[in-house]
């Protein structure tokens, strides 16, 4: 009984080793792996992460990464060369890892973690894991608000149409994306109820598990002081619906931390946010007072697993559009690199870290090139490992993601040249 009401009264790490100390012997150490159970894989590499505890101290951790043809350990073969193992953080009681696999074929696979602690305790777990194809349906809501019911808010040029622009990429070839649901919302369709009524009902009631889901949203945002806000600078931050109301963003815009119990909502392991918008200051994208600047803590807000949120800027820094190419700088990127030019490796796909990395480093090219500005996309990564979003020749001519790196590279020869290097 006095063990029960330590372990739900006091705080894990003091409750543990006071048993311990209690007992004289200490608890067996603990694991967390970002690993579903019998975690499917479409890449032939895969990285996980995962973290031991123990409240001694922690003494041995081995790995063993298998090849599982069947249920018979038998027939099992170890890949020692097959599997890389990182060390991120070492302390006597607290260890974390990054593993990475290299699945030489399709099949099933087996991951065994084993781990001693000061007190010669023992833990051994068996992860199971198979790389396969993986059916998978895309479902994706698409926001773009440029223009306002009340005349208290700017319009922004292109934010509709970086919302349509994708829209129609992603429609055009709903057969090969396996396109199970597209929900576009521009100017006068996005209103509020509008869009928690996608967000919120909709997607939580058609994704499932394994379903990719991509939310898109280009448009305003403004951050409002709100003594409740989790973030250390006491604003919240919303984004800005066609009904919005400058005088009452509360009850009139959509608040991130509703984003965040959308999220909750949604019964996917792979859920992608694209956001063009920013925050701080007075200009671009933004309708916050010239003196606001944020925290960089609203992002940590968004940690639930299987989640990747990409902002079109950092902190502080404006989302720019571009008259040239009559879009927002990070949407245009985005949907170019949906189609073939975040293709890096060349292997007719785009996966989710190709995809980011081509943006992240595209946008903030072209926005010093073109504004003489500084734009630079953040992400925050709670993916259950990469995995293929589109096939990478999505506008049917062939060879032309293989042919903009080839051009990419040219052009960075050409400036060396150019500049005597």
């Amino acid at each position: 009984l006095i063990r029960t009401l330590i372990r739900k009264f006091v705080p894990y790490s003091k409750t543990s080793k006071f048993l311990s100390d209690l007992n004289g012997v200490g608890f067996p150490p603990t694991i967390k792996i970002d690993l579903e159970p019998h975690q499917k894989f479409d890449l032939p590499e895969a990285k996980v992460e995962l973290s031991l505890g123990d409240d001694r101290g922690i003494q041995e951790v081995r790995f063993r990464f298998y090849q599982t043809p069947s249920n018979d350990p038998g027939s099992w073969r170890e890949l020692p060369q097959r599997m890389h193992v990182r060390s991120l953080e070492e302390k006597r009681r607290f260890r974390r890892y990054e593993l990475v696999f290299y699945f030489p074929e399709k099949g099933k696979y087996l991951l065994e973690v084993e781990c001693d602690d000061e007190d010669k305790n023992n833990a051994k777990w068996q992860f199971f894991m198979e790389y396969t194809d993986v059916e998978r349906k895309l479902l994706a809501v698409v926001i773009g608000v440029g223009k306002f019911k009340y005349g208290n808010i700017p319009p922004l040029k292109y934010a509709a149409k970086d919302a349509h622009d994708l829209a129609e990429l992603l429609r055009a070839h709903r057969k090969e994306l396996n396109l199970k649901l597209l929900i576009e919302l521009t100017e006068e369709k996005a209103t509020l109820e509008e869009i928690r009524h996608a967000l919120g009902t909709v997607l939580a009631k058609e994704a499932s598990p394994y379903d990719t889901v991509l939310i898109f949203y280009s448009g305003h945002g403004v951050a409002v002081p709100d003594p409740t806000s989790p973030d250390k600078d006491g604003m919240e931050k919303y984004f800005v619906p066609y009904d919005a109301d400058r005088n009452s963003w509360y009850s009139s815009a959509l608040p991130m931390r509703e984003l965040q119990m959308i999220l909750e909502r949604i019964n996917s392991r792979r859920v992608l946010i694209f956001l063009d918008s920013c925050y701080s200051g007075a200009g671009a994208r933004s309708l916050s007072g010239a003196n606001v600047l944020i925290s960089a803590d609203f992002q940590n807000r968004f940690k639930r697993r299987g989640l990747l949120v990409m902002t079109a800027s950092d902190t502080n820094q404006y989302s720019y559009e571009s008259k040239k190419l009559k879009n927002g700088y990070f949407s245009y990127f985005l949907i170019q690199g949906l189609k073939g030019q975040a293709d890096a490796n060349r292997d007719g796909k785009v996966s989710a870290y190709e995809l980011v990395q081509y943006v992240r480093s595209a946008v903030p090219e072209a926005v010093k090139r073109e504004e003489k500005k500084i734009q630079t996309p953040t992400i925050t990564n709670r993916l259950y490992g990469d995995f293929v979003l589109f096939v990478s020749r999505l506008d049917g001519e062939k060879g032309k993601a293989g042919q903009v790196g080839m051009k990419r590279k040219s052009e960075k020869k050409a400036k060396k040249k150019e500049s005597g290097l």
